[in-house]
């Protein structure tokens, strides 16, 4: 199986901080959700991402969801607890901000970053099994790749995906999922957020200066996106070759898509030549591909 895995700054004299240890929001919905019955057992891989930045320096999260089927879903948050103007932790969730969810494996729910950044691309993909992976790449200031992973997810076959936040102090841009180019880049005036999105839990979430910011005072708010995505171009595998050890290249024979969009077949270039990093580990993939469509 190919793993699609699916990527502001003002001072503040003072103000309370919540503890760095422990989120002080993260189990007040827990007592209220309970497990499915009766388990799907396996989703389709989904991956969803976003541009993420920092505003200021007051308590602050933003939030991707994915695998939501009106019940529940996977919630990951990079958040701010210290007053710094960065990012400093990350939080694996469901429901609403409502903790780890029961049986993960892999670590603890919530915590630190190995470094703590301002601004970076946030990519959360679910492999379908119930493994959890969240990437942070494209940091500000310059850093490595962070990359945290946790299992356990019971998966739900959820269709739903979107964003979250609270107090509406984080930025979000540049919202896409699955192999989509962006589905939106909030470049519209300021305002409410647009029909692409239906709010699913809380009361704000608005545009200012090409940006999404979600939630309002210490109150969460989601979002679920119900737009159309930009089309990507998309081509068959001919060769694909593993590098340095990578065993989840994609087969040869499959299809493969880009981030480049397109009106139609005439925007794609007629074949590829490419290296990507591995779906799953260390290593790489060297690919080459036929056009196939725009879609």
């Amino acid at each position: 199986m190919v793993h699609c895995f699916l990527t502001l700054l003002y001072l503040v004299p003072s103000m309370p901080v919540p503890p760095p240890e422990s989120d002080p929001l993260a189990n007040t919905d827990a007592a209220v959700w309970t497990p499915p019955r009766d388990p799907s057992g396996v989703s389709a891989p989904q991956k969803v991402r976003a541009r993420m930045t920092a505003v200021g320096t007051l308590y602050q999260y933003v939030a991707l969801w994915l695998d939501g089927d009106g019940r529940d879903q996977i919630y990951v948050k990079v958040e701010q607890s210290r007053a710094t103007g960065s990012f400093n932790e990350v939080g694996f969730y469901h429901g609403e901000g409502a903790g780890g969810w029961p049986g993960m494996t892999g670590g603890a729910a919530f915590i630190s970053l190995d470094s703590y950044f301002k601004s970076a691309d946030m990519a959360v993909e679910h492999d379908g099994l119930g493994n959890v992976r969240v990437t942070f790449s494209n940091l500000d200031p310059p850093g490595p790749d962070q990359v945290y992973e946790r299992g356990g997810w019971a998966p739900r076959n959820g269709t739903q995906v979107g964003i979250a936040g609270i107090n509406g102090t984080a930025a979000i841009d540049d919202f896409s999922f699955g192999a989509h180019g962006i589905c939106d880049r909030f470049n519209r005036p300021d305002g409410p957020l647009g029909d692409d999105w239906e709010l699913k839990a809380g009361t704000h979430g608005v545009i200012r200066d090409g940006r999404a910011f979600v939630g309002l005072d210490r109150v969460r708010a989601r979002f679920a996106y119900v737009g159309a995505c930009s089309p990507t171009c998309a081509y068959t595998l001919k060769q694909s070759r593993a590098r340095s050890g990578c065993s989840a290249c994609p087969p040869v024979g499959s299809e493969y898509r880009t981030s480049g969009e397109c009106d139609s077949r005439r925007d794609c270039p007629r074949k590829i030549r490419t290296r990507i990093d591995c779906p799953d580990g260390a290593g790489s993939c060297k690919l080459k591909g036929k056009q196939s469509r725009c879609n």
